[in-house]
């Protein structure tokens, strides 16, 4: 937990976006380095406390404000926890696209712009859908063209463990239906 924060403060992270299964196995995932609504969580130099909670269609925004106690300012960061993704089911796509409009939506405001950090129970093969899915909304703002094979390739090139499996593969062949089916004209 103490590097976790640790990397939050010094990476100048605003944005996270976790990937956490509500209920698998009959289990409530492990929050414990989360604070609950109006509480605060303490590690050796930082204090994290969590102000508003709002559950948006699939996953909750939190606020949290983070103080450094050598430092005099405090620190605003937005929490997106993803809940409708587990190993058994894939989530539906719309909800994904409405989730990572709505972080893109939240990082230009910042003034500064830290990375936005990606924390998953899934492990990498998630990650790599999700990244996938953002990549191909950009390309089909930026060119009007969706290429799957590219995103993919160029992902397996930066992380190979990240590539999409076949069934991560026929999700993002829906999602390009999907996009592509938004595409004006």
């Amino acid at each position: 937990m103490e590097d976790f924060w640790t990397l939050v403060w010094e990476q100048d992270v605003h944005t996270i976006l976790t990937l956490l299964p509500w209920q698998e196995k009959g289990e409530v995932p492990s929050e414990a380095c989360w604070p609950l609504e109006g509480d605060s969580l303490c590690t050796k130099m930082l204090t994290i406390q969590c102000g508003t909670e709002k559950l948006v269609s699939g996953w909750r925004c939190t606020q949290l404000k983070m103080k450094h106690e050598k430092k005099p300012k405090e620190r605003q960061v937005q929490r997106f926890l993803y809940t409708l993704w587990s190993s058994k089911k894939q989530p539906e796509i719309q909800s994904l696209v409405e989730l990572l409009t709505a972080v893109r939506r939240c990082m230009p405001h910042r003034k500064r712009a830290g990375p936005l950090l990606l924390h998953c129970s899934g492990g990498v093969s998630q990650m790599g859908m999700l990244i996938s899915l953002d990549c191909l909304l950009h390309q089909m703002k930026a060119e009007r063209t969706v290429d799957i094979y590219g995103v993919t390739l160029q992902l397996a090139r930066s992380c190979c463990l990240m590539t999409p499996t076949l069934v991560g593969g026929r999700v993002m062949g829906q999602a390009e239906r999907d996009i592509h089916a938004e595409l004006p004209g």
